[in-house]
C-alpha cells in the first residue's frame, strides 16, 4: 500500500492545470490503477484512503519548500485531492474482481466513469469549499474531465497490458531456467546409472568366475585343509559380489524412480541453450576462482528437441576447458556453426593442453589427468568418455587438436537432421 501511495505521489509530478486553478490533471492516477490492478490482493479502500493522505502531504511540501506558499495556502490548494482517492476507492473497490481481459470496452468506460465521478467530487469541493472555481464554470469542465477520464482509461488498460505481458515473459524465463537447470541435474544422474549399469555388469563376471574358481577347486585333489581354505575364500568372495551386485540395483532402481522422464518432445532454440550454457558456465568458473572470459558465437539458430543430449556434451567440454585454465585470465570461446549438412560445435581454450600421449586414450573410460589437491584423489575419468557416447548416440563425430601450453579445442561434428525438430 505505501508502495502505490508513495509512487503515486512522486509520478503526480507529471501534470498540467486545465483550468488555471491547482485542480490539475496528471500521471499519478494512471499509475495509482494500473498498481491496484498489478497488486490486487491489497485492499483498494485501505489503500486509496493512505493515498488520499500521502498525495496532498507530499504537495503541500514541496510546494512550502519550492514555491514558498504559507501552509494555509498550501493546504487549500490540494487537500482536495484527497477527495478525489477517496471517492475513487469507495467505488472502484466494489468491482475489485474486473478483470480487464473479461470485457475490454467494458473496463474502458467503468473506469472512465469512476474517473469522472471522482474528478467531480474534487471540482465541488473546490468550487464549493475553497471558491478557487465558479460555479457557473463547473458544467463547462465536465465534458473535458469525461473525455479525461475515458482517455485516462485507455492509457490504464494498455500500460496494465504490457506490465501483464512483461511480467509473464520475465515469469516464463524464470521458470524455463529452473526447468533447465533441473533437467542439467536429471541428465547428469542418468549419465552415471549408465556407468552404474556397466559396473554391475563386470561384477557379475567377476562373481562367475569367483565360482567358476570354488568349482573348480571343489573338483581337485590338494590337501584338505589348502582346498578348504581355498574354497571357503572363492566363495565369500562370490557371496561378496553378488551383495555389491544387488545394492547397485537397488540404487539404480531407486534414482530411476527419483527422476523424471527426460525424453521431452517440447523443442527449444539452440541460442536459448547456449546463453543457459554461459550462465551456468560463469557460475562453476567463479565456484573455483578462476577468471574467464567465455565467449559464446552462434551463427545459426534453429529449434532441436535434443537438448536432452546437448547440455550434458557441451557442459562438460566447457567444464573441462574451464578446469584446464591455468592463466590468471583464461579465454574460453564456444562456437556454433555449419558446415554443409552437418552442424559443429567447438569448445576452444587457452589452458595447459594435451600431453600428445594422452591423446589417444582421453575418451576411454577411466581415463584422468585432474585430482583434486585438498584430498589427493583423482578424478573418475568418465566425463570424455560420456561426450563420446552421446556423441555417438546422434550419430556424429568428437575430434581434438591440443597443443601444450596454448589450449585445446574440441570440435564436435552432428548431422543436423539428428538436432532439428520435425
Amino acid at each position: 500500500m505505501l508502495l502505490i501511495a508513495f509512487t503515486t505521489a512522486f509520478l503526480g509530478q507529471i501534470y498540467i492545470f486545465p483550468f488555471g486553478t491547482s485542480f490539475r490533471v496528471g500521471m499519478g492516477v494512471i499509475v495509482f490503477v494500473v498498481l491496484l490492478l498489478y497488486f490486487s490482493e491489497v485492499n483498494i479502500f485501505f489503500t486509496a484512503l493512505l493515498t488520499s493522505v500521502i498525495v496532498p502531504i507530499f504537495r503541500i511540501l514541496l510546494d512550502i519548500a519550492f514555491n514558498q506558499l504559507p501552509w494555509t495556502e498550501a493546504f487549500s490548494h490540494h487537500f482536495p485531492t484527497s477527495i478525489y482517492y477517496i471517492a475513487f476507492g469507495s467505488i472502484f473497490r466494489r468491482f475489485h474482481s474486473t478483470n480487464p481481459s473479461d470485457n475490454l470496452l467494458y473496463f474502458v468506460v467503468y473506469l472512465g466513469i469512476i474517473d469522472t465521478l471522482s474528478n467531480c467530487a474534487e471540482l465541488l469541493v473546490r468550487t464549493l469549499v475553497t471558491k478557487e472555481i465558479p460555479l457557473q464554470f463547473f458544467d463547462d469542465a465536465i465534458p473535458f474531465i469525461a473525455a479525461v477520464g475515458f482517455s485516462r482509461g485507455l492509457i490504464i488498460l494498455l500500460l496494465y497490458w504490457l506490465l501483464q505481458k512483461y511480467t509473464s515473459m520475465i515469469l516464463e524465463k524464470i521458470e524455463k531456467e529452473r526447468y533447465l537447470r533441473f533437467l542439467v541435474l536429471s541428465l547428469n544422474l542418468k549419465n552415471e546409472l549408465y556407468f552404474l549399469v556397466r559396473a554391475a555388469d563386470k561384477i557379475e563376471k567377476v562373481m562367475r568366475k569367483s565360482y567358476e574358481v570354488y568349482s573348480l577347486l571343489s573338483s581337485e585333489k590338494e590337501t584338505e585343509q589348502i582346498k578348504e581354505e581355498l574354497k571357503n575364500k572363492a566363495l565369500e568372495l562370490a557371496v561378496d559380489m553378488h551383495e555389491i551386485k544387488k545394492d547397485y540395483f537397488q540404487v539404480k532402481g531407486r534414482i530411476e524412480k527419483l527422476l523424471p522422464d527426460v525424453d521431452v518432445t517440447e523443442a527449444i532454440e539452440i541460442r536459448e541453450i547456449m546463453e543457459f550454457l554461459k550462465k551456468l558456465s560463469l557460475e562453476y568458473a567463479e565456484s573455483l576462482n578462476k577468471t574467464v572470459n567465455i565467449r559464446f558465437e552462434s551463427k545459426l539458430n534453429f529449434k532441436t528437441d535434443k537438448y536432452a543430449y546437448l547440455f550434458p556434451l557441451l557442459n562438460e567440454l566447457i567444464q573441462n576447458a574451464i578446469e584446464a585454465i591455468d592463466k590468471e585470465i583464461g579465454v574460453i570461446e564456444v562456437e556454433l556453426s555449419q558446415d554443409g549438412e552437418d552442424v559443429i560445435f567447438k569448445v576452444k581454450d587457452n589452458g595447459e593442453g594435451i600431453k600428445p600421449k594422452n591423446l589417444e586414450t582421453i575418451f576411454e573410460p577411466g581415463f584422468s589427468t585432474k585430482f583434486d589437491k585438498n584430498t589427493g584423489k583423482m578424478s573418475s575419468g568418465l566425463g570424455l568418455c560420456q561426450v563420446k557416447r552421446l556423441v555417438e548416440i546422434l550419430k556424429g563425430e568428437i575430434s581434438l587438436h591440443s597443443e601444450l601450453a596454448k589450449g585445446t579445442v574440441f570440435t564436435v561434428k552432428i548431422p543436423k537432421e539428428m538436432l532439428i525438430k520435425k
